[in-house]
């Protein structure tokens, strides 16, 4: 049996590709002329191109999904849905974003490696007095 990753990534293929299909059929049976059947395959041939760049993505979508926190990818999704509906809203949106986009690369900088435990204050005073070096 396939698994769900697998299963889930052929059907945004299908998907795709059906809605390229669509389009040109559309385009090619209709032309450019007609208002209502040229919008409706500009819009199959936009979606399905941007289903296929995801689909193609894909894996690295994953792998992103497990190295950045949710609040980001959460918070970057909420600002490019209010850029979609104003994009006047970029001078406020946009530097606020990259503000705790920074903070939060800040934090990670100065944050212990993974595998690292943090020294407590009683542990360090003890180390610098059994050398002698404590005051």
């Amino acid at each position: 049996m396939a698994s769900e990753k697998t299963i889930r990534e052929t059907l945004l293929g299908v998907a795709s590709i059906s809605l390229i299909v669509t389009g040109g059929v559309l385009l090619y049976w209709r032309g450019v002329d007609e208002g209502l059947v040229s919008m409706l395959a500009s819009s199959c041939l936009r979606a399905g191109a941007v289903l296929f760049a995801l689909w193609l993505a894909l894996p690295q979508l994953r792998s992103i999904k497990h190295k950045v926190p949710l609040w980001l990818l959460g918070g970057g999704a909420a600002c490019l849905l209010v850029l979609v509906v104003s994009p006047k809203a970029f001078i406020v949106v946009g530097p606020l974003f990259a503000l705790i986009a920074f903070l939060k690369f800040v934090g990670w900088l100065f944050a212990p490696p993974p595998g690292m435990k943090p020294r407590s204050k009683t542990a360090a005073k003890e180390s610098s007095s059994s050398t002698g070096e404590g005051g």
